[in-house]
């Protein structure tokens, strides 16, 4: 099997090429916002947070988990992104002062 620059890009942003296609934008988003908080911002992070997010994967990677995760779920995923991004952009503003 060939693997072409688009499955690349899927696989080090942490999605599955064979699944991506098949699930909703909203667990799509969450994965890549949990993968890429993981791996960049992972010093930000609560434990709590860093449990939610390191569970989310691991639902993502199982396919009967991954048929059970609820928008709930993936919201919270994504407003833990949202946070981190504040929490960024304030010490960005602060460093640039």
């Amino acid at each position: 099997m060939k693997v072409n620059a688009a499955d690349n890009w899927l696989k080090t942003n942490g999605l599955n090429c064979q699944t991506f296609d098949k699930l909703p934008v909203e667990l799509v988003r969450a994965q890549k916002t949990a993968h890429t908080l993981l791996r960049q911002q992972q010093a930000l992070l609560s434990e709590a947070e860093l449990g939610i997010l390191k569970a989310y994967i691991q639902a993502m990677e199982h396919g009967t988990k991954r048929q059970k995760i609820t928008q709930g779920q993936c919201f919270e995923v994504l407003n833990i992104g949202k946070a981190i991004n504040r929490k960024v952009f304030k010490a960005n503003k602060a460093r640039q002062r």
